[in-house]
């Protein structure tokens, strides 16, 4: 109600602020570059760990594959951004806990999930999108 008591009597949007407020947020945006890079570039439906998440965006291609990975570096400088080790690389545990710290938050129709817990070998986190009802 006061939103559009404010917008009819001239006033800026509050909501406006809102949203702006929201897009300079670091974590958000890290967020969402997050589900950006992982829907260009890797597969939707399918789980990975941190590690197989790290080994793409590292630009590793697997020997025993036909098929070669493509660079990922955007991939690779915001999981630096988000989980550097202290040896210049990308630390899987710091990145496992940053993919449990956003799982769930939507973009675009598009969420990461945990779909396996598995403390020996590596939580599977994919990229889901929203089921429409």
């Amino acid at each position: 109600m006061v939103r559009s008591s404010l917008i009819w009597l001239g006033q800026e949007d509050p909501v406006k602020s809102m949203d702006e407020a929201r897009e300079g947020d670091p974590e958000r945006r890290a967020l969402n570059a997050l589900i950006e890079l992982w829907h260009n570039h890797l597969s939707l439906n399918t789980s990975y760990t941190a590690t197989q998440l790290i080994f793409h965006a590292n630009v590793l291609a697997d020997p025993s594959s036909e098929e070669q990975s493509a660079p990922q570096p955007e991939l690779r400088d915001l999981f630096m951004q988000q989980a550097a080790g202290t040896r210049g690389n990308i630390d899987q545990k710091t990145l496992g806990n940053w993919l449990a710290s956003v799982r769930g938050r939507i973009h675009n129709g598009l969420y990461i999930e945990r779909v396996k817990k598995d403390r020996a070998h590596g939580n599977r986190y994919a990229l889901l999108a929203v089921q429409q009802e």
